[in-house]
C-alpha cells in the first residue's frame, strides 16, 4: 500500500508540472529556425518543422551501413538487425536487442564518422554515448577527439586510435536498445544511449547518463522482453515510452526548483529500480501488478506528449 500511494503522489507531481509549454509555429520558410527552445531548435523540411532533423531531439543512432555481430549469423548492418536478435555487447557477451530507441529507415541524419588507425570506421550521431579507453563511463561522441582511443571490448587493455573524424550525411537511423545497455558497432564499445544537453549544468548526472538511462528504461525492458512486442514507433521512429520519457527528464530538468525537480526525478527513478529489481525475481502476480504501474506511469508520461505544438 505504501508503494501505491508513492506512485500515486509520483503521478500527481507528474501532471501538475508537465505539459505546461507550448511549441513555437509548426511551419517555416527556407533556411528558418522555426521552432522555440521548449521544442528543440528544428531545421526546415518542406515547410514544416521535423524533430527528427532537431540537433536536441532524440534522434541519436547510428547510421544503417554500421554492422553488429549477431548470433549465429555474424556481422549483421543495422539495417537488418531486427528486435528479438542476440548482438555482441561491450563485454563480449550477446544480449538481446528488446527495442530499438529510434528505428527509422527513410529519415535523413548527420552523423560523425569516426575513422581509427586500423581502418574502422564507426558513423554515429554526436550526441550518442560511445566508450574511451582511459574513462570510467562512456563520452558523447561529440566529444572524441583525433588521437583519443575508443574501446573495443571492455576486457581488453588494447582500443583503436581515433585517426580522423568527419561530418556525413546518411539515410536511415538505427540505436538497438539491448539488455546491458551496450553494443559493440563496427567492433567499437557504444552505449545504447545519449548525452541529454539539459542536464550539462549537473556533470554529476551527465557523466553517469548511460547507468541512469538504463535504469529509468527499467519498466520499459521489463515490459518488453516479457510479452515479446515493443516493434511499434510514432511518426519519428521513437517508442512511445522512451518517447514521452525523455521529454519528461527533459522538461523536469528545465525546472527552476530544485527540490521539485529532484523530487520528481528521484520518484521516477524508485519506479525504475523497482522494475529493474523484478526483473530478476518477479513472479506471474508482481510483474501483473507491475504493468498496472508501468501503464500509469505511461498515462502520466502521455500528458507532456499532450501539449499542443
Amino acid at each position: 500500500m505504501r508503494s501505491s500511494r508513492i506512485l500515486v503522489l509520483f503521478l500527481l507531481l507528474v501532471n501538475s508540472v508537465c505539459g505546461q509549454e507550448r511549441c513555437g509555429s509548426n511551419t517555416c520558410t527556407a533556411d528558418e529556425f522555426c521552432c522555440n527552445r521548449s521544442c528543440s531548435i528544428c531545421l526546415p523540411l518542406d515547410g514544416v518543422c521535423s524533430t527528427r532533423f532537431c540537433p536536441s531531439s532524440p534522434a541519436a543512432c547510428f547510421s544503417g551501413t554500421t554492422t553488429v555481430r549477431v548470433r549465429d549469423i555474424g556481422p549483421l548492418p543495422l539495417s537488418d538487425l531486427r528486435v528479438g536478435d542476440h548482438v555482441q555487447t561491450a563485454g563480449g557477451e550477446y544480449h538481446e536487442v528488446y527495442a530499438f530507441g529510434h528505428h527509422d529507415e527513410l529519415a535523413s541524419a548527420l552523423y560523425l564518422e569516426i575513422s581509427t588507425a586500423n581502418g574502422t570506421a564507426l558513423e554515429v550521431s554526436p550526441k550518442h554515448l560511445v566508450f574511451l579507453q582511459d574513462s570510467t563511463h562512456p563520452v558523447a561522441a561529440r566529444d572524441v577527439r583525433v588521437g583519443d582511443w575508443l574501446r573495443s571490448i571492455l576486457s581488453q587493455e588494447k582500443g583503436l586510435r581515433v585517426a580522423s573524424i568527419e561530418e556525413v550525411e546518411r539515410t536511415g537511423v538505427y540505436a538497438p536498445l539491448t539488455t546491458d545497455g551496450t553494443l559493440l558497432v563496427n567492433g567499437i564499445a557504444a552505449s545504447s544511449y545519449v548525452a541529454l544537453d539539459e542536464f550539462e549544468m549537473h556533470p554529476w548526472m551527465q557523466s553517469r547518463m548511460a547507468s541512469l538511462s538504463h535504469l529509468a528504461l527499467a519498466p520499459f525492458r521489463l515490459f518488453c522482453t516479457t510479452t515479446k512486442s515493443c516493434k511499434t514507433y510514432n511518426g519519428d521512429g521513437i517508442p512511445r515510452y522512451p518517447a514521452l520519457l525523455l521529454r519528461f527528464f527533459q522538461r523536469t530538468a528545465q525546472l527552476e526548483g530544485i527540490f521539485f525537480r529532484w523530487l520528481l526525478l528521484g520518484s521516477y527513478l524508485l519506479v525504475a529500480a523497482a522494475a529493474s529489481f523484478l526483473q530478476l525475481f518477479a513472479n506471474v502476480y508482481e510483474l501483473v501488478v507491475l504493468f498496472g504501474a508501468v501503464y500509469l506511469c505511461i498515462r502520466a508520461l502521455d500528458m507532456v506528449g499532450k501539449v499542443p505544438q
